[in-house]
């Protein structure tokens, strides 16, 4: 098993489903390995952000390279939205980590940015 840094940033969403009655939402992402809770990691909440959140902000995990280019690791984002009585959950997206290994130059780096576009699972 050969473990390896990933480093990645998480920008933004566009267009996801309101899911607050009264008020604007208040929106971040959970971020793990294969939804493995020990793995997590939160952005910031952008509060009042609506259907459009930006966070911009970075995360750094630690992956099992073998087990990612066997398709066996997506990182799974989950949006929620943040409220007095309890988050709730506006949906998930997952993105195999193998397809942001195959970007790579073969030095380690990836030169250009991957842009990840996916659909919300509600």
């Amino acid at each position: 098993m050969e473990l390896r840094p990933l480093e990645l940033r998480v920008i933004s969403a566009k267009d996801i489903k309101d899911v607050n009655l009264f008020t604007k939402m208040d929106v971040y992402v959970v971020v793990s390995i294969n939804g493995d809770h020990r793995t997590a990691q939160k952005t910031p909440v952008h509060k009042e952000s609506g259907s459009n959140p930006n966070w911009n902000c970075t995360m750094k995990f630690t992956i099992d390279e073998t087990a990612a280019h066997q398709n066996h690791h997506n990182l799974v984002f989950r949006l929620k939205s943040n409220r007095v009585f309890g988050d709730k959950e506006i949906g998930s997206v997952q993105v195999p980590i193998r397809e942001l290994l195959d970007q790579e130059n073969g030095n380690g780096k990836v030169d250009h940015q991957h842009l990840v576009e996916d659909e919300l699972v509600l």
